[in-house]
């Protein structure tokens, strides 16, 4: 390869190649600021382009983060030629046309430092110029401290407004208004990259753009753009004197284990955040309140199994569902009130005229509810039509009248996906399309619309009067959190505040081993890898499981060899074997026109997977029974939650095992086909039932919780996991009736394990494999940061 100072010679670098190799050099900087050592010399003679992507050379200034700060006698100096920057030997600690304005005090140079010299090698490489230069290290020295480059869209008139704006921000004088992490730069210029039209879009034609979109909303109506201007005045106002840009981390509690997929909010003032959260080792959570002025946090009596919490307008209650229900409790203190049933939420939103908009089950619109409680109303029908699966989010806009919600067409970003963030006008039913994205939202009071796109909260002006977008969208943080519900893990507050969960890294990897029935590690199966749904064929000698591309995969535990069954895009999952493991069934979402479907396929590959059952709501393949006819399998319902059901496949018949409200599942057959062990919740903690088939019945087989019951292949034995870390066994008798005697613990072991469907039981029941995780689960850090908007371009 060569420098890129070699390259720079030439000139410019094309715009894809400023975006790829600017994000290799950012992941760079990224990973070794991870480890707590700072560069401190980033320049193009210190960047090399190789065939395999960019290098990052020469740390022989770098410094771990903890060491003292140099003083203003360390200044370096150097010699400025027509020649590439070098570092002078021995006494420079820095480049100065790179060098960041503290570094030039001869103040502390911190991960920051980096992050300015990555702008000013950014720049460099769109325009062929650099940033700050001079006739001497003075000039040079005093356009750092005090110049500011010519924007990029000037020197460079094909450079898209959004790089402009990443680079503006590494280039900002004061560190606080920089990035705060180079993996945030990379996550902005990938994101350029792949973003199309609006990022990519020069200057001048954005500037016509404008031109017309200004002129379009002169037409539509001034006063709705002078109400727009006066909020954004008023807010301003109310963000107080102090305006800069404060980010930091919040802490919470060793003992807490949080669930932010499930409970984050911010309340209306912005002083408290309300998180859902488990304490370490229970399996049932509540929600907690965080005051954003102290580091005391509190548990909410009576939200128990709460998630989705969201505040009234005034701040005194929370609104939240737990138990199948929408609930709300006073902070004040006092019993959780029912309001209505919502067995499968997806988000709610309380107005200031006192109704409660929701969404209770996934597979469903939004309702209205009175906020004292009442009958449901319906708000929005799917259109089947267009291929809606899910109407989620609400959030509601100034006024109340009017909202925005997720109108969702593909789950997890499929190839299917056409998701649209949407405005509904309560008093019309009218509905408006606003922007394609997968995402919940929000509407902050300085006119702009928050949303999730490819790792990267996004900003974009928006009049919530007009129902219009203007300019384009700008990342205001990198590496946003974005859960399996298609909600993005942030919550914003009307005077600037932004809490968000940063993104964990790769999916949890898990080692396959086999145990003895006293819990001592036989052998290692295989390299750690993702696994979900561990399935043993009946004969012992093939595994299936799910890995985290959601495609089945087979594993030969006679010979190790591995080997992927399911190439499709969309979600295949749970997999199971057929009594003569012939076939693998499985669940998918790989039909949109019907929601999803119960497949199979044969184990050897061959042939096309075959439909069993398509179905509307969710549904997840549970057993096959040893008889071959039937297949046990759980479905999601709107008013019931997970109910069982069997399937008859001489006839292609459905049938409920249990549609009783709480959900149920998973569960297995009896080798003789006659009962069924399942677990179900009721409202409480999971346990462990067992139920005849086609008759009455129910008996309750764990004590202290229980999920992903095994029944023996002769019959006698059911096993169970009873979290956190132990599987337990139960002795049954079914030749005359059901008799069953206390749980006994086959064994505790110490590492966390996969839980649910994190074990299988060879034919025998005398080895048990277990998927042990590798490393101890971390909780990605969350962020705080005031006055977020000052993020964006004045």
């Amino acid at each position: 390869g060569e420098t890129l100072a070699a390259r720079l010679e030439r000139g410019a670098l094309p715009l894809p190649e400023v975006l790829r190799h600017g994000a290799q050099i950012a992941e760079a900087l990224d990973a070794a600021h991870r480890r707590g050592v700072v560069h401190r010399d980033l320049k193009p003679a210190n960047v090399m382009l190789t065939r395999s992507g960019v290098k990052l050379l020469d740390f022989g200034l770098a410094r771990l983060a903890e060491e003292a700060s140099e003083t203003g006698a360390d200044l370096p100096t150097m010699t400025m030629g027509a020649g590439r920057p070098l570092t002078e030997e021995g006494t420079v600690l820095g480049t100065y046309p790179y060098m960041a304005p503290e570094q030039v005090e001869g103040q502390e140079a911190d991960a920051r430092a980096d992050i300015f010299a990555l702008g000013a090698v950014l720049y460099e490489m769109a325009t062929g110029k650099r940033a700050f230069d001079g006739k001497s290290a003075a000039s040079v020295m005093a356009a750092v401290l005090r110049a500011e480059p010519e924007p990029l869209s000037k020197v460079q008139p094909v450079a898209p407004p959004a790089l402009d704006h990443v680079v503006a921000r590494c280039l900002a004088k004061d560190r606080e208004e920089r990035w705060q992490s180079a993996k945030d730069v990379a996550v902005g210029l990938r994101w350029i990259a792949e973003a199309g039209s609006q990022a990519g879009v020069a200057a001048p034609l954005m500037k016509r753009r404008r031109s017309r979109e200004r002129l379009a909303w002169g037409v539509a109506g001034v006063a709705a753009v002078a109400a727009a201007v006066a909020l954004a005045i008023l807010w301003r106002a109310a963000a107080g004197r102090e305006t800069r840009v404060v980010q930091a981390e919040i802490g919470f509690p060793a003992h807490l284990e949080l669930d932010l997929d499930w409970g984050l909010a911010l309340s209306p003032d912005g002083s408290q955040l309300v998180i859902a959260a488990a304490s370490r080792g229970e399996e049932r959570g509540q929600l907690w309140l965080r005051p954003l002025d102290t580091a005391a946090v509190r548990p909410l009596p009576g939200t128990e199994g709460a998630v989705l919490p969201f505040w009234s307008p005034d701040g005194r209650h929370l609104a939240f569902f737990a138990d199948g229900q929408l609930k709300r409790i006073a902070l004040a203190g006092g019993p959780a009130q029912a309001l209505c049933e919502a067995p499968s939420p997806r988000g709610g939103a309380w107005s200031e005229s006192g109704e409660i908009v929701f969404n209770g089950s996934f597979r469903e619109g939004l309702y209205r509810i009175p906020a004292g409680g009442g009958e449901p109303v319906e708000l929005t029908r799917l259109d089947e039509q267009r291929g809606e699966i899910g109407h989620r989010w609400p959030h509601l806009l100034p006024g109340g009248q009017r909202l925005l919600f997720l109108v969702q067409t593909a789950e997890g970003g499929s190839p299917q996906d056409e998701s649209t963030i949407e405005a509904l006008d309560l008093a019309s039913g009218a509905r408006t399309p606003l922007l394609r994205a997968n995402s919940s939202m929000a509407y902050a009071p300085t006119g702009h619309l928050l949303f999730w796109r490819q790792g990267s909260l996004m900003a974009q002006p928006f009049d919530p009067d007009a129902l219009a977008l203007g300019g384009e969208p700008l990342p205001v943080a990198g590496d946003v959190a974005y859960s399996f519900q298609e909600r993005a893990v942030f919550a914003t507050s009307p005077d600037g505040k932004l809490v968000y969960q940063e993104r964990s890294g790769a999916g949890g990897s898990y080692q396959l081993a086999w145990f003895d029935r006293q819990g001592h590690q036989l052998e290692e199966v295989g390299e750690p890898h993702e696994v979900e749904g561990l399935a043993l064929s009946r004969r012992g000698d093939r595994l299936a499981f799910t890995t985290g591309e959601e495609d089945i995969w087979l594993r030969d535990l006679t010979t190790g060899a591995l080997s992927r069954l399911t190439f499709h895009r969309a979600p295949d999952f749970a997999p199971i074997w057929s009594p003569d493991d012939r076939w693998i069934a499985f669940s998918s979402y790989r039909d949109r026109r019907i929601g999803g479907g119960l497949y199979r396929q044969l184990a050897s590959g061959e042939g096309e997977a075959e439909l069993l059952v398509e179905y509307t709501n969710d549904a997840e393949i549970l057993d096959w029974s040893a008889d071959g006819g039937r297949i046990l399998f759980r479905q999601l319902r709107p008013r019931t939650g997970w109910d069982l059901r069997i399937l008859d496949l001489g006839t292609g018949e459905a049938a409920d095992f249990s549609n009783a409200p709480g959900d149920e599942g998973p569960g297995t057959f009896s080798p003789d086909g006659r009962w069924i062990t399942y677990t179900s919740g009721g409202g409480g903690p999971q346990e462990v039932f067992v139920s005849p088939v086609g008759r009455e019945g129910r008996w309750q087989i764990s004590r202290n919780g229980g999920i992903a019951p095994w029944w023996s292949r002769d019959g006698r034995e059911i096993v169970y996991f009873e979290p956190p870390n132990r599987l337990m066994v139960v002795e049954v008798l079914t030749d005359d009736g059901f008799r069953a005697g206390p749980p006994t613990a086959l064994f505790t072991f110490s590492q966390a394990a996969l839980q649910g469907g994190g074990y299988a039981i060879e034919p025998s029941g005398e080895r048990i494999l277990l998927a042990l995780a590798t490393d101890e689960a971390t909780t990605p850090p969350v962020r705080l940061v005031l006055h977020w908007p000052r993020l964006l371009p004045r």
